[in-house]
């Protein structure tokens, strides 16, 4: 399997921000793959409770859902045509609802997001 670590240091939104992330996954290889993504809670994360993550594979919704539920849940998995020449693009878009009080002032988030992609040969 091949993939990469993104790491969000100290994300901190405030209401009815959201905060846009593009990764690029390029094609190296003939064959579809099962990519999987993995955040993995660092230090100290206030936000998770509050902050909601949309992820989109090629301008498709995979998954959406709390930050806290993120860090709990399995792994998401996705199929994706990992072909030579193909680029597929992972957007991540973190959000907080409007209706979030002070309660998240100054609250952050730091985690990383394992990326992994393997084929099934």
């Amino acid at each position: 399997g091949k993939g990469g670590d993104v790491t969000f240091k100290n994300l901190a939104l405030v209401p009815g921000e959201k905060c846009e992330y593009e990764i690029e996954l390029k094609g190296e290889v003939e064959a579809e793959c099962d990519v999987t993504l993995e955040f993995e809670e660092k230090g100290d994360n206030d936000l998770k409770k509050f902050v909601y993550a949309k992820i989109e594979y090629n301008g498709k919704v995979v998954c959406e859902k709390l930050l806290a539920e993120l860090f709990e849940d399995e792994t998401i998995m996705f199929e994706s045509d990992l072909r030579k020449g193909k680029v597929n693009t992972i957007k991540i878009t973190y959000y907080m609802p409007l209706e979030v009080e002070n309660e998240a002032e100054n609250a952050e988030a730091d985690f990383v997001l394992h990326i992994s992609a393997t084929n099934e040969d």
